[in-house]
């Protein structure tokens, strides 16, 4: 019987190794998890709703992504929510197995996440940003509410919240008070806010705050009805003024309403003004009033919704990955895209 040469093993063993190496499959590079953001009375998940933004969060899922929804109080100042939105986005980043998460941030949340960035444990994990009419300098419906004594506002909406924490169900340590105090405090208007209702003929690129937090950040505003002469809230973004308009929604009529008493006239979405609604890189304006992100379109007989909710977000979520892996201009490449979904031409 002929012995291996110590030689002949030593080659065996190399070339059992290298079949071993080859037949390794490639680990996968996984997409970055979304993490969303709800807004002012917003939830995790409830029976009846489903998930907060549950169409645009099916619809993400359906392209292989993870999807958390930040769990916060319905009705709290902006400070305390974005103590969840921490909390959501190392959830999100177990899930996936992921260092970084993008963020889509609708109404409040968006405020939520502002804050929640100035914390640099919370930034580092952070990709890029996207809100979706956030009120960055406020809104009236919020200015609004603080004419009412605050135990007033608390006796009307804390069944709501007490409602919503029951049916997600929330941890009983997470559970709170409703403080609308501090909701509208984080949600009406400062001065800035109040001073672009003065400066509504001259709204440009030049008006819209940067983002100081390092972190690609981007933002759309929504609007209903037609613009009146001198409005230029939609003037500055990265696309033109839709060519379509929506109706704005039975849920969302007390908001113009509100806007006009308040001495509003400029284009909203019932709630959000969408000269309020920019910060950062200011996308544009989408024909969608406040609750058409969450899929609740009215589609009246024989005009259905001009706008896809589904579509838009999950090409948005695509271009804040780019921008999150090669900077904000990466965005660019997906702006013809989501300006025809948006119903514009891109500038």
């Amino acid at each position: 019987m002929v012995r291996p040469s110590v030689a002949h093993v030593l080659v065996c063993i190399s070339l059992l190794l290298a079949c071993a190496v080859r037949a390794a499959p490639e680990q996968p590079v996984g997409k970055m998890p979304v993490v969303i953001a709800p807004g002012f009375l917003g939830w995790n998940q409830l029976p009846v709703f489903d998930r907060y933004l549950e169409t645009i969060a099916a619809g993400l899922e359906a392209d292989g992504r993870v999807v958390v929804v930040v769990q916060s109080p319905a009705i709290a100042s902006s400070t305390v929510r974005a103590r969840a939105l921490a909390t959501a986005v190392e959830q999100a980043r177990q899930l996936a197995h992921a260092e970084r998460v993008v963020i889509l941030a609708h109404s409040q949340g968006g405020l939520d996440t502002r804050l929640a960035l100035k914390d640099p444990g919370v930034r580092s994990h952070v990709g890029a940003v996207a809100t979706l009419a956030t009120p960055h300098q406020g809104t009236p419906v919020a200015s609004w509410g603080q004419r009412f004594p605050s135990f007033v506002m608390d006796a009307v909406l804390m069944p709501v919240q007490w409602a919503w924490e029951l049916a997600e169900p929330m941890d009983v340590s997470r559970r709170s008070l409703a403080d609308s105090a501090g909701a509208f405090s984080s949600l009406s208007l400062g001065a800035e806010g109040v001073s672009l209702r003065q400066r509504r003929a001259t709204l440009d690129a030049n008006g819209i705050p940067a983002s100081d937090d390092g972190v690609p950040f981007f933002s759309v505003a929504g609007f209903t009805g037609a613009f009146r002469e001198g409005d230029h809230s939609c003037d500055g973004g990265r696309w033109s003024t839709p060519r379509v308009t929506d109706d704005v929604g039975p849920l969302m009529a007390f908001g113009p309403v509100v806007h006009q008493l308040e001495g509003w006239a400029l284009a909203n979405d019932g709630i959000v003004p969408a000269a309020t609604a920019r910060y950062g890189i200011f996308l544009g304006c989408v024909p969608a009033d406040h609750v058409d992100w969450l899929g609740w379109h009215e589609n009246l007989p024989g005009r259905p919704a001009p706008f896809d909710e589904v579509a838009f977000a999950r090409v948005l979520v695509v271009g804040l990955e780019a921008a999150a892996v090669d900077g904000a201009g990466a965005m660019e490449r997906y702006l013809p895209h989501l300006a025809a979904l948006a119903r514009a031409h891109p500038r």
